[in-house]
């Protein structure tokens, strides 16, 4: 004969849970892991999006292009391939840098009866200024004062020729042009000196255009003029 035990209520009570809790684990324990698993996996997954995309923002604040500096012979016409400025040495670099302000002199004081080339001349001297400096707001008057739109209608023009640029510092350079204005028919033309006194600062433009005309970032942020006499 099998003996058969007598389990005590308090016995049979915890023979019940730890059955249910057996059951429980076979049922559910598979489908919790499961769950951690990818949860971690999506958290992970989250948090590499999050970067691609805060990376993909970054790249696309970043400028596309990168710019070369060429050197053109006014006499022949041929150009010279500078590099881009991170190849160029101290003296190129600084050639380069007066070659940017002789373009910016010549931009912001020709007159010319050619409407479309007199608003390009206005719009991209406006590219060598840091924007919202002293130079800006002091070109920004100069051509409320001398709009060359209105005078080049009145029939004049001016002609500029930049004679000399010299290093007075680090970032400041003074800057010797002659302009020959014609102001009308039959009227003779003017001849003046002038120097201007220009202090920059180096940073490459956001703006594609201005990247364009001003490759090497010469940004100018204290402009002044005054005519010389010889």
């Amino acid at each position: 004969m099998r003996a058969e035990v007598e389990l005590l209520p308090d016995q049979t009570i915890e023979a019940r849970s730890a059955r249910a809790r057996r059951e429980w684990n076979e049922a559910w324990s598979n489908l919790i892991t499961a769950r951690r698993s990818w949860q971690i996996i999506a958290t992970i997954e989250a948090v590499a999006l999050l970067v691609s995309i805060i990376g993909l923002i970054c790249l696309a604040r970043l400028p596309r292009q990168v710019p070369y500096v060429v050197q053109v012979d006014k006499v022949s016409g041929y150009a010279t391939d500078l590099g881009t400025p991170s190849d160029m040495d101290a003296k190129t670099m600084d050639l380069a840098r007066k070659m940017a302000i002789r373009q910016f002199i010549t931009e912001w004081r020709t007159v010319t009866a050619d409407q479309t080339a007199q608003v390009l001349d206005f719009k991209r001297s406006f590219y060598y200024l840091g924007m919202g400096s002293p130079a800006f707001n002091f070109l920004r008057e100069w051509f409320d004062a001398h709009d060359p739109v209105q005078r080049a209608l009145k029939g004049e023009t001016v002609s500029v020729r930049v004679r000399n640029v010299e290093a007075e510092s680090n970032n400041t350079l003074g800057v010797w042009f002659e302009e020959v204005d014609s102001i009308g028919v039959n009227q003779p033309p003017a001849r003046k000196i002038y120097r201007a006194r220009v202090t920059y600062s180096m940073r490459l433009p956001s703006n594609k255009d201005a990247r364009e005309e001003n490759p090497l970032g010469v940004l100018i942020t204290e402009l002044s003029v005054e005519e010389v006499n010889e």
